[in-house]
């Protein structure tokens, strides 16, 4: 298995500690659509996936690819969750994973990474290349 998180930050070497993340999700109606009260840190299974969770809105980011480093010690943990749609409302869009313990990420490489829209499928298509591998 492996779990990505994009950040406009360099977090390697740092220790995440699970928390709700400061934005959750909403229906635009004022609805909350995400569980405000499980702490986890959040990654997704695929950079695309990671990308999709940020939300940026068009052009293309410079962005820091991150992993866990402590992977194999949280999965003996059983410290991974699959959060539902009715916990994080694009769950399977973004292939969200939560990390119920805290992480110490490191970072594997810089991105530059956007999207182009593609009106024949759901989503739009996402684009990115290495600039640096760490």
């Amino acid at each position: 298995m492996k779990l990505f998180h994009l950040s406009e930050v360099n977090h390697n070497n740092k220790v995440f500690k699970p928390r709700v993340p400061y934005s959750v999700l909403s229906n635009g109606w004022g609805s909350i659509t995400e569980d405000v009260k499980t702490k986890r840190v959040c990654f997704s299974k695929t950079i695309t996936g990671a990308y999709y969770a940020i939300n940026f809105e068009g052009g293309y980011n410079t962005l820091y690819v991150h992993v866990p480093e402590n992977l194999n010690e949280i999965i003996a943990r059983n410290k991974i969750y699959k959060p539902t749609e009715k916990e994080v409302q694009d769950a399977d869009y973004t292939d969200e994973i939560w990390v119920k313990c805290p992480v110490k990420m490191k970072c594997i490489g810089k991105i530059q990474i956007g999207y182009t829209l593609n009106y024949y499928e759901n989503r739009p298509k996402v684009h990115f290349k290495y600039l640096e591998r760490y």
